[in-house]
């Protein structure tokens, strides 16, 4: 039980991409992330948050103890009974770490708005400005693939080092990744751009349009954008769970416990790169 809550608790721990699209590849973790962090996901989920490996033993032995409780009510499981057990668990961590997040979401008002009862635009974009100023590292006012390859061996080490909840909210932390945020669909983003995009999030906090918001505003804005974003994240692990049973279940129409572990040696030789019977982070 005690080991159950602390993965649980280190999976939310992270900022977080979202459930991979309909594409993902059987083996994946269903996340919409490097394969660097990917792997990093695998290892330390199950053999701890700071583990370099894991063998093969243990990689198939917690892999199947997911679904240990799934296979007590049901010694056959269909697909639908399987996509339920795992929107279960996501349920499960909605309902800690969306908690969290509005905790979070009254602290960052504080910090925004140097604890003042309200949060100007200026402050908002001078907040802006710093984040957009850690991307742009030339300083030439744009995001660009100047700044990709500027910063591309951070970007990598980042991207084998960190990785995120499922259900957090999108925040960029590679130069890539903010360009696909904020570029809409260009491959680069100017100050003017992101700015803009900035006073439009404003703009949609001041419900009351006064040119101020407040506490209240900050977070029932937030909320308003978590709560779509969970709705996204529930749809996209719905698919990723039909994909993962259909990987289990070949031509069947339902899986055992069995099927699991054979998925799961199937797994681990994915990942096990040059077949030594422990996986590595390098």
């Amino acid at each position: 039980m005690k080991k159950s809550i602390w993965v649980l608790m280190f999976a939310l721990s992270g900022m977080s991409y979202s459930f991979a699209d309909a594409t993902t590849d059987a083996y994946s973790t269903g996340i919409n992330e490097s394969e660097a962090a990917m792997k990093t996901r695998w290892i330390q989920t199950f053999a701890g948050k700071d583990a370099k490996e894991i063998s093969k033993k243990n990689f198939i032995a917690q892999f199947t103890a997911q679904y240990a409780d799934l296979f007590k009510q049901h010694k056959n499981v269909t697909q639908s009974q399987f996509v339920a057990y795992e929107q279960a668990k996501l349920e499960q961590q909605i309902a800690v770490h969306r908690e969290m997040s509005m905790k979070q979401a009254d602290v960052r008002f504080g910090i925004l708005s140097n604890k003042a009862a309200f949060l100007s635009l200026k402050q908002f974009q001078d907040t802006g400005i710093k984040t957009f100023n850690n991307f742009d590292k030339n300083g030439n006012g744009y995001v660009d693939q100047q700044d990709v390859e500027a910063n591309a061996q951070i970007d990598t080490a980042h991207a084998g080092t960190a990785f995120r909840s499922v259900i957090s909210m999108p925040m960029p932390t590679t130069v890539n990744e903010f360009i696909a945020e904020y570029g809409q669909g260009k491959q680069y983003v100017s100050l003017a751009e992101y700015l803009t995009l900035r006073e439009k999030q404003f703009n949609q906090m001041d419900s009351d349009h006064n040119r101020q918001v407040t506490e209240q505003e900050y977070v029932a804005e937030f909320k308003q954008r978590y709560d779509a974003n969970i709705e996204q994240s529930k749809a996209a692990q719905a698919q990723f769970a039909q994909q993962r049973f259909a990987a289990m279940a070949g031509q069947q129409q339902t899986i055992n416990a069995k099927d699991v572990e054979k998925f799961a040696q199937q797994l681990f030789k994915h990942w096990d790169k040059q077949g030594s019977g422990v996986m590595k982070l390098y």
